[in-house]
């Protein structure tokens, strides 16, 4: 019973070891991919800097693929670098705040790569193409997928420009542009014998690595002969002791092997657990993104039809003011014209008044005149009378 015990309080302690040992050597991996119009790009310089301490650098290899293993508790800046490209880089925030257990984790993200202008000029982008932190509600590493939106619009910009730019000066230097595309094979082709050199060289390196780890081999098989037919000499003496407690050893395996298989189904189903965990947390993200945009939409058609219903509604308002000023200024000419028509009547009136006045005192004028005339012949005839009288006389 002491045995099983002080077995027991073994492997606890051996357990914890294993997990504290795994805890302070947890790393976070990223794993890059550089592109270039959704192609791979090889042979890219991707360089690690904890400040402007250098962690580590490397070339991507085939894929333009790049992976580092990075301390947690730290930010890094990663700086993407080829001739003949825009120089990138990207942020990680390796921090976790909380209480969270720090464990291995991984995430992966792709890099736009975009060529310099064949013009010669020189092109710059000083902003962080993507930012790595630890997001709390996945529990796990992921880059900023608002920024990421951002960031990929003005890339797609900057790539249009150069677009553009390329075509100009192809239209302008159709002749130029074969020399250096000439040149640029050239260089390339010498770049290729460059890399096959080295790769020679690493061949020839890795043989002689090769032969001297044979060596090795040969000695470790050697001094194994050794301590085999030490441990045969040994296990003859041993033979005795070992049938004695052979009944006590195989009591205690298979309580190991039954510790170890609870400790391997507890493992199991932890890890099964965060699955579904890290599973359900995706799924309730994507729905809450679905919900967003569907609660976006949504809201941009209220607003287009509430636009409709004002506008409409304007429109109504717009044609009853229009209705009732036509029907205002109809009323108006209508009275207008009865003004005028009455006017006009009494003007006639008035006319036809002052005409037969006019008329009636022309006739008074002339009958007058009539009678001033008969009158004065009346005088003349009687002056005549009387003086022809008085002559006579």
């Amino acid at each position: 019973m002491k045995k099983l015990y002080f077995l027991a309080i073994v492997f606890l302690v051996f357990s914890t070891n294993q997990i504290f040992a795994q805890t302070e050597s947890s790393t976070l991996e990223i794993v890059g991919y550089t592109k270039e119009k959704g192609k791979a790009v090889k042979g890219v310089t991707v360089t690690v800097y904890d400040g402007t301490t250098v962690v580590e650098t490397k070339p991507t290899v085939a894929g333009g693929r790049f992976v580092f293993h990075l301390k947690f508790g730290k930010k890094y800046k990663v700086l993407i670098v080829k001739d003949g490209f825009i120089e990138m880089f990207f942020e990680i925030d390796g921090i976790i705040k909380g209480d969270d257990v720090i464990e291995n984790m991984t995430t992966d993200l792709d890099i736009k790569m975009i060529k310099q202008p064949i013009d010669g000029t020189v092109n710059t982008y000083d902003k962080s193409v993507a930012k790595v932190f630890y997001q709390d509600e996945l529990g796990e590493f992921d880059y900023d997928w608002d920024y990421d939106d951002q960031i990929t619009n003005e890339l797609r910009q900057v790539q249009k420009e150069i677009d553009n730019k390329n075509k100009l000066f192809k239209k302008k230097n159709k002749d130029k542009l074969e020399e250096i595309a000439k040149a640029e094979y050239a260089k390339e082709k010498a770049k290729e014998e460059e890399r096959r050199l080295a790769a020679e060289k690493e061949k020839i390196a890795s043989a002689t690595l090769l032969e001297a780890e044979k060596k090795k081999a040969e000695e470790a098989k050697r001094l194994a002969k050794e301590a085999a037919e030490k441990a045969e000499a040994e296990k003859k003496l041993a033979e005795a002791a070992r049938k004695q407690k052979e009944a006590e050893l195989k009591a205690i395996k298979a309580e190991e092997a039954a510790a170890r298989a609870a400790v391997e189904k507890a493992e199991k189903e932890a890890a099964a657990e965060k699955k579904k965990r890290e599973e359900q947390a995706r799924k309730l993200e994507a729905e809450r993104i679905k919900t967003a945009e569907a609660e976006r939409i949504l809201a941009e058609e209220e607003k287009r039809l509430a636009e409709e219903k004002r506008k409409a509604e304007e429109a109504a308002e717009a044609a009853k003011i229009a209705e009732e000023e036509k029907e205002r200024k109809a009323e108006a000419a209508k009275r207008l014209a009865e003004e005028v028509l009455r006017k006009a009547a009494e003007e006639k009136e008035r006319l036809e008044n002052e005409k037969k006045a006019a008329e009636e005192a022309e006739a008074l004028r002339i009958a007058e005149e009539k009678r001033l005339a008969k009158a004065e012949a009346k005088a003349k005839a009687e002056a005549k009378a009387k003086a022809e009288a008085e002559a006579k006389a």
